[in-house]
């Protein structure tokens, strides 16, 4: 006789296990957005930031600007695509995206990839600065609020 604390206590079917690690997988995934890690990218050329290094949460302008320059930001799909469909779309996930103007020699200016995507506040960096933004995530659209800045 089997005693009945060593039966187990719930069985779970094939689909429930998948179910348990699709939701896991969501979650890393979620928890990963809050991390941070830095791309780099020269200022040679005005840069075109990708989704994923946007979602990373830190953009680094390197040396190499002979004058001032635009930083353009994906379009709002592929932010939202590269953020994945764990990220709720309803003003409540917000992300801090720090962009730093590492000894360009020059000022950068944010721009905005397309129209959903909208950025509020200072949106330029002189030489030597970082810019914090909070990228909040609505329904089919993104904000990237000017939240302070530092100098280098």
């Amino acid at each position: 006789m089997i005693r009945p604390f060593l039966r187990p206590a719930i069985l779970v079917s094939e689909e429930e296990v998948a179910d348990i690690g699709n939701i896991f997988s969501a979650l890393l995934h979620n928890a990963n957005m809050y991390a941070a890690a830095m791309a780099s990218y020269a200022t040679t050329t005005a840069p075109s930031v990708s989704a994923a290094d946007l979602a990373r949460g830190v953009v680094q302008l390197n040396t190499g600007a002979g004058a001032g320059y635009d930083v353009t930001l994906p379009t709002t799909a592929q932010i939202l695509g590269a953020l994945g469909a764990t990220v709720t779309q309803d003003g409540s996930f917000t992300k801090i995206v720090r962009f730093v103007n590492n000894n360009s020699g020059q000022t950068a200016t944010i721009v905005a990839g397309d129209t959903p995507t909208s950025i509020i506040g200072t949106a330029t960096l002189a030489n030597d600065t970082a810019r914090d933004f909070a990228m909040r995530v609505l329904a089919s659209a993104i904000t990237l609020t000017n939240i302070g800045s530092l100098t280098l």
